[in-house]
């Protein structure tokens, strides 16, 4: 269960949740949650909960989950927390709870549910620490899964692809024909197809044009734009392989499947994909140091442009916020809509109003957003829009603090 009033940290978050095969409910605020929460049979319930909640939420939900449910400690909880809040020094966690810094990393997510869901590994403990400490967890403590859609519909073939991959450690999706692999395709997490040509129903020319279509119409809402796809068939004539690459497809393998052929290609193309994920999380790890860099605001020199008018500085910063809140909100709904000129401009409007008054990582947020847009770099949107609403938020707390020491 995910209660967060950000619409893209719960659709990152969804996202990110509907890969490790769990069930998924979203809420958008504390009394949809409650509501939901005060419905549930806890005696048919799943036997394993994971509530993902926003911070401020925390003490009310504890209070609620106590009065509901009789074994509370079955209840995994994982709190969000943004990056510059020191709330999260002062936040008392019960048993089986955690903290996670916004914002959110899959890598760090992961270790969340391998603490969960592995509590007496010694490793799992190290990672636990980490994550309620704040601290960045190494890549390394999460297993390498690799998702392969296999498209084939003759049963001997099934089998035998079947197991040299699963012997390597791969998951695998099987579909029997195009109609079901496209299916498969829009509704599961895939890093590979391996697609057969000749099958009933649909071939895997047309499986993969379809497929080819979905992922242009969805770019805009998936951290990968493409997906490889590899031909098999038994076709080993000159020219077949261009053929394929023209049809869409990434590489080309000849049947009958051997096991070392199989897996190399397959090894192939998932260093590829490696490789791909790798660039994005690169490209989000330097924006976010960049941000670091960064002072949240030059408060002293604001104080010294308005002659320290504390009272037009509090006027100036609650018409920014407005006026800020209002452009996420369309900068949310734009994305939705995939309105892309609509995001390019209220990113810009956002990165020279902050500009205006010091709030320098605001405005480099806003700039890698906009930079995002402008280069077409869709699978780079989602990170920078949420960095964004997690510098506002950095922005909103660092004012408060410094007027309070003004006030001293």
């Amino acid at each position: 269960m995910i209660v967060d009033s950000n619409r893209l940290i719960r659709q990152v978050l969804a996202n990110y949740i509907d890969v490790l095969g769990c069930q998924v409910k979203e809420f958008s605020n504390s009394n949809e949650f409650f509501l939901e929460l005060s419905s549930i049979d806890t005696t048919t319930a799943p036997p394993t909960w994971c509530v993902i909640i926003d911070m401020e939420m925390y003490p009310e939900l504890i209070s609620a989950i106590s009065n509901k449910v009789e074994q509370p400690s079955s209840i995994f909880i994982i709190v969000l927390i943004p990056a510059s809040s020191t709330a999260k020094f002062d936040l008392k966690l019960a048993e089986n709870h955690l903290t996670l810094i916004k914002p959110i990393k899959w890598s760090s997510l992961i270790s969340c549910f391998q603490t969960f869901l592995f509590p007496n590994s010694e490793k799992n403990k190290l990672i636990s620490n980490n994550i309620s400490a704040g601290q960045e967890t190494d890549s390394s403590h999460i297993s390498d899964k690799y998702f392969i859609l296999f498209v084939e519909d003759y049963p001997t073939n099934q089998k035998v692809g079947m197991r040299h991959l699963i012997n390597a450690g791969y998951e695998v999706f099987l579909a029997e024909n195009g109609y079901q692999a496209v299916a498969a395709f829009k509704k599961q997490h895939v890093d590979i197809v391996l697609m057969d040509i000749q099958m009933p129903e649909m071939d895997g020319f047309k499986a993969t044009n379809l497929i080819r279509e979905w992922e242009a119409e969805t770019a805009k809402q998936r951290t990968i734009s493409r997906i490889p796809i590899i031909a098999m068939t038994a076709h080993a004539m000159k020219g077949y392989r261009e053929i394929c690459i023209e049809a869409g497809m990434d590489d080309y393998i000849t049947k009958p499947l051997n096991k070392n052929g199989l897996l190399s290609i397959v090894e192939k193309w998932v260093q590829v994909s490696k490789n791909m994920a790798q660039s994005v999380q690169s490209q989000a790890i330097s924006t976010i140091s960049q941000h670091k860099e960064l002072p949240v605001m030059e408060f002293q020199q604001i104080l010294n442009d308005f002659d320290g008018d504390i009272n037009f500085i509090q006027e100036i910063i609650m018409d920014f916020k407005i006026m800020v809140k209002d452009q996420i909100g369309r900068i949310h709904d734009a994305f939705n809509n995939h309105e892309i000129e609509t995001i390019k401009r209220e990113a810009h409007s956002i990165k020279g109003g902050s500009a205006n008054l010091t709030a320098k990582r605001l405005s480099h947020a806003a700039l890698e957003l906009e930079q995002a847009v402008k280069s077409e770099q869709t699978e780079s949107i989602p990170m920078c829009i949420q960095q964004i609403e997690t510098e506002f938020e950095n922005l909103m707390i660092y004012v408060e603090q410094a007027i309070q020491n003004q006030a001293i």
